[in-house]
């Protein structure tokens, strides 16, 4: 009996949070994605030091692995943006005439 409950209590659970997803607007998606971003470039991981096969001290240190994969993928979703810079060639009235006729005798 208890692993039906268990059970159902997982599938609420399951439920729930689908619903919450797809109810999930984009701007909060994005804001959740960056705090996790955030936290896995701040990675910590906790050394062990050992004499005779006993600990004998921790250290919390920076975890490189994880904070290079976390910044790796900040460059990839960069990379995968449109940029918010435009170029834009601006002519002027002379250029865009010498262009008009730049084509017009080029399909003569």
């Amino acid at each position: 009996m208890a692993k039906t409950k268990e059970a159902t209590k997982l599938g609420k659970s399951i439920r729930e949070r689908t619903i919450a997803l797809l109810e999930e607007t984009p701007e909060t998606r994005l804001k959740r994605t960056i705090e996790r971003i955030g936290k896995l470039a701040a990675a910590k991981k906790t050394v062990f030091f050992q004499k005779d096969g006993e600990v004998t001290d921790t250290r919390d240190v920076e975890d490189n692995t994880t904070q290079l994969g976390a910044n790796k993928f900040i460059m990839e979703l960069h990379d995968s943006l449109p940029s918010q810079k435009h170029e834009v060639e601006v002519l002027t009235r002379e250029d865009v005439l010498k262009r008009i006729h730049e084509r017009r005798d080029a399909g003569k």
